[in-house]
């Protein structure tokens, strides 16, 4: 019992766990820049462990160092959405690293959905004995059965077993006394305690199943609770003891008003659960917990890469060093290399170029904003990001926005709309190849992200000070390191939580499995991060010895099951019984394995199949190597586009993931290798990679 009290007396709710459905809407509140305070409480306000960590944090940081009331939602307007958004990534984090067995992930569904139905019953038991303060009631309910998720998260692979045994009743508590000297009631209470707030929660935390012939004087809060889980953990066919329990401590409601309540609340819990589309049946549960997982992967990658190719616009104070911030900002993010910065002038109500002036054009274009019938002019008036390839917007294109197409030497373009708080502070224009139509929902998500900081970013770089005080490249580029190091930083610590939890899981398949891939992908990110700080694109790591087989399996495996499943795509692997270590370093390998499959799925926009083969023994200038070849079935590559295929800015079949078809060939092109595009209209593209062996020590 003294390990437990030392775990959890100081407040332990880093290890409580939250449903992936819960936190992928809480990050959806900021990929869609709606993180008002309001929001995120009711959407907080659903999950016990959440809650929890935004009670906590909200009174470490309190001034006041006295017992302080705090309601949830009181406690959400007192941090700031950082901190917020910080505790929804931590969450996140933790989830996809414990990757819980399958009973764990059973009972979390189970032990989710009975804490809201009984915060449901709780607040309308409140509301209706007349109870001051039901949003209190409300949290009493939600964290009934807080000390079941920390004892979870202590003993993650221990616990699930004795739930299996007995979910609640006196036969769980004796288990939990045996196995842990405490049970889950007081630990719950504990927490609670250690927030140190002017409340009776612990209480009615701590008491919630005592008798009713003991809770005659008790404060109403503790007897509200009391009900309230009663009623709750009861089975709808049987709940004549829990209507004994809530007669005998509220004598004066009557029992069909009770059956009424809780049939009321088990529907609303279960409509909430289908609104985050959180499966209630255990057999579903398993698999969708796991895809939930990898969707909440890619989720804290991208902000992950979004936080680190945002800094450097918080340092860069003239305008054309903003600019090729946000250019370096949109080739990492979204893989597209033509990119523009168009700056709102509101004393000329225009947009005028941010780049550096060009020699050749003394005189840059100048459009015209709030009259305008350009692109930019509509895309920044209706704040919304504008497509000059949608049929609608087409029509409409005028002269500039060709010229504009022929300087970013593009087919069509996107122009995406920076406003702060309502100010107007220009546009960003990118532009793609039209074979990556329907463009991509989650690179617009994260070209809206990305507009927002630099449209921040626009709107501080007008100011006198900024104007005054340009910063030299030297500082820009150190800030850049900086910042880059910083955001750095969480990534080891989720290093070190794969680490561990590789060590916990020690010869289990699927954890090894997965954790190593994982860790994998957190390196290609330091990667990633590292390529922003050196300034430098498409530069590759030192050759060493990489297996291509096991790199590609690795790679289709993570794309399959986070990306292509959703757009109907299959890989078909056809790979060489054996092909010995290539001279490429490992890091680079998978770029250009990911690079090249996302561009052959970008080439069929309906879904299809994509072949990935490898080939052994080819002889070149009496050198070995070994050959990649991606095979899609779209629709070609226009003759026309071939001879610059791999030069900055042209794509085949749209603009694939990662840095483009251009940094592919200068990546295998730095490894002594070759690339080659085979391609027919309408007979679909391959493309084909041969890598040098790597030679033998002393040949």
């Amino acid at each position: 019992m003294d390990v437990m009290l030392a775990a959890f007396a100081r407040g332990g709710v880093n290890g409580l766990a939250s449903l992936p459905h819960v936190l992928l809407k809480l990050l959806e509140v900021y990929d869609g820049d709606m993180a008002g305070s309001e929001q995120l409480g009711r959407i907080i306000a659903i999950d016990p462990a959440l809650s929890a960590k935004v009670l906590a944090l909200a009174c470490a940081d309190s001034p006041d160092p006295g017992p302080r009331y705090f309601t949830l939602q009181q406690a959400v307007d007192s941090l700031s959405v950082e901190a917020v958004k910080s505790i929804a990534v931590g969450a996140s984090g933790h989830h996809i690293l414990l990757r819980y067995g399958a009973h764990w992930r059973d009972h979390l569904h189970k032990l989710w959905l009975r804490a809201l139905t009984c915060a449901l019953a709780a607040r309308a038991l409140a509301e209706m004995v007349e109870y001051p303060a039901p949003d209190e009631a409300w949290l009493g309910g939600l964290l009934h059965n807080i000390g079941q998720l920390a004892l979870g998260a202590y003993a993650p692979e221990q616990y699930p077993n004795l739930l299996a045994v007995a979910q609640e009743g006196p036969k769980l508590e004796q288990l939990e006394l045996s196995h842990f000297g405490i049970q889950h009631y007081e630990i719950g209470a504990m927490l609670i305690e250690s927030w140190n707030l002017q409340s009776f929660l612990s209480d009615a935390v701590r008491y919630q199943a005592e008798s009713p012939d003991k809770l005659h004087d008790a404060h109403p809060l503790v007897r509200i609770v009391c009900v309230a889980r009663a009623l709750s953990i009861a089975p709808a066919a049987d709940r004549d003891a829990a209507l004994e329990t809530a007669d005998a401590i509220f004598p004066q409601l009557h029992p069909s008003r009770l059956r009424a309540l809780i049939d009321k609340a088990e529907e609303q819990a279960t409509e909430t659960a289908r609104r985050l589309r959180i499966p209630l049946d255990p057999d579903v549960a398993e698999a969708d917990m796991a895809d939930k997982a990898f969707e909440l992967a890619n989720r804290i990658r991208s902000i992950a890469v979004l936080d680190g190719v945002s800094q450097p616009l918080t340092v860069a104070h003239e305008m054309a060093t903003l600019a090729r911030a946000a250019r370096c900002g949109v080739e990492i993010l979204v893989g597209e290399h033509a990119c523009r910065l168009l700056v709102y002038d509101s004393a000329h109500d225009v947009l005028i170029d941010a780049c550096e002036p060009d020699r050749t054009q003394p005189v840059a274009l100048r459009l015209t904003v709030e009259s305008g019938d350009n692109l930019p002019a509509r895309a920044l008036n209706d704040n919304r990001i504008l497509n000059s390839a949608d049929a609608e917007t087409a029509e409409g294109l005028v002269v500039v926005d060709r010229q504009l197409l022929r300087q970013l030497g593009t087919q069509a373009m996107l122009c995406v709309p920076l406003v702060d708080e309502g100010a107007k502070a220009g546009v960003i224009l990118v532009g793609f190849d039209k074979r990556s139509l329907p463009y991509p929902r989650d690179r617009l998500v994260l070209l809206q992200q990305f507009a927002s900081r630099a449209a921040a970013a626009v709107v501080s770089g007008h100011t006198p000070a900024a104007r005054a005080y340009p910063a030299p490249a030297e500082m820009f580029e150190q800030h850049v390191r900086q910042s880059v190091h910083e955001a750095r930083n969480p990534l080891t610590t989720v290093k070190n939580y794969v680490q561990i939890l590789s060590r916990r899981h020690s010869g289990e398949q699927w954890a090894e499995r997965d954790l190593k891939i994982i860790g994998e992908e957190i390196e290609r990110i330091d990667s990633i991060l590292g390529r922003l700080s050196d300034m430098s694109h498409g530069q590759g790591g030192e050759p060493g010895a990489a297996g291509v087989n096991r790199i590609v399996r690795d790679m289709i495996w993570l794309l399959q099951t986070s990306t292509l499943d959703a757009r109907n795509i299959k890989v078909k692997l056809n790979l060489a019984d054996s092909i010995p270590p290539l001279a490429v370093d490992v890091d680079g390998l998978k770029q250009v394995v990911g690079n090249l499959v996302n561009n052959a799925a970008d080439a069929m926009p309906n879904g299809g199949e994509i072949t990935v083969s490898t080939r052994a023994g080819i002889n070149v200038n009496g050198r070995m190597h070994g050959e990649l070849s991606v095979r899609d079935g779209g629709h070609g590559v226009d003759p026309e586009m071939m001879d610059r295929l791999f030069r900055q800015g042209a794509t085949a079949k749209g603009a694939g993931r990662g840095l483009g078809l251009a940094i592919v060939a200068q990546l295998v092109a730095g490894w002594g290798g070759s690339i080659r595009c085979r391609s027919e209209p309408g007979a679909g593209t391959v493309f084909d990679v041969l890598l040098p062996y790597r030679e033998a020590s002393g040949e």
